[in-house]
């Protein structure tokens, strides 16, 4: 993603961060899947920036993140509450997607009143059950294809909107071996953590109607393990949905926001 006049970047705990919008605003943290990184939110920048500071992280193994390793989940959860460390008393929002959506958990439970709302689409918290776990160093060994981009173009185009495919496709050809096998270990064995009562947070966990059916189960679960948590299925989309569905995506954000700040 090109830098932007109006961005501010800054490295915060090895991270890069970039931030946008008025500087006294309410902030609004984005967390992207993995695989991808922090430009999988351009297209909802300008939208979402009029009214919070939004600051989009580029998390470890992706991006311009790329040199920080990634090694765990709660590694990344305490790199995250730096993140958040220099906006301390101030409206925090939260929205994470896919990976970033279980990092997105995870800080809840790790700093259960860092945030004033969050929005987790598309978490998995319980096992796949059809997926066996010798499948996992297929991950790593995958990354060579990964990087063939007359291979990967055709795929790429099915899963992402025309205007972020080279923004995709780069992110297959950067992304390590290591990076990928510990991505899918914690991705695997992520389940709802121990002290998520304690959130303050009021929390709106999203899933698609057409993702496997793990994933809305995982959305009632988190919703039932927090004071203020509500759980909505929207029909007709899958994994996908804040890619190709953008205005519906801002449509469901913007309302959250308003209700919740």
């Amino acid at each position: 993603m090109p830098p932007r006049p109006d961005v501010a970047a800054a490295l915060s705990g090895g991270l890069h961060v970039e931030q946008v919008g008025p500087e006294g605003a309410p902030v609004l943290l984005l967390l992207h899947g993995g695989g991808v990184a922090g430009w999988m939110w351009r297209p909802v920048f300008d939208a979402l920036s009029r009214t919070h500071r939004v600051v989009v992280p580029d998390l470890p193994g992706h991006g311009r993140s790329a040199h920080v390793p990634f090694t765990s989940y709660a590694a990344i959860t305490e790199a995250l509450v730096e993140v958040l460390r220099p906006f301390s008393g101030r409206p925090c929002a939260a929205i994470g997607f896919s990976m970033g959506a279980q990092l997105l958990v995870s800080l809840l439970a790790r700093a259960p009143q860092a945030l004033t709302s969050a929005m987790v689409v598309s978490a998995l918290a319980a096992p796949i059950r059809w997926e066996p776990a010798w499948s996992l160093p297929l991950y790593g060994a995958m990354v060579p294809l990964m990087r063939m981009r007359t291979l990967m173009r055709p795929l790429v185009r099915m899963g992402f909107p025309p205007d972020l495919v080279e923004d995709a496709l780069e992110a297959q050809a950067t992304i390590t071996a290591s990076t990928m096998t510990a991505l899918m270990r914690e991705n695997r064995a992520f389940r709802l953590p121990p002290g998520l009562s304690a959130t303050t947070t009021r929390v709106l966990a999203v899933a698609g109607a057409k993702e496997p059916a793990v994933v809305a189960r995982s959305a009632r679960a988190l919703a039932g393990s927090v004071a203020h948590g509500e759980v909505r299925v929207l029909e007709g989309v899958g994994h996908d949905w804040p890619l190709r569905h953008r205005e519906a995506f801002l449509a469901a954000t913007r309302e959250w926001l308003e209700r919740t700040g």
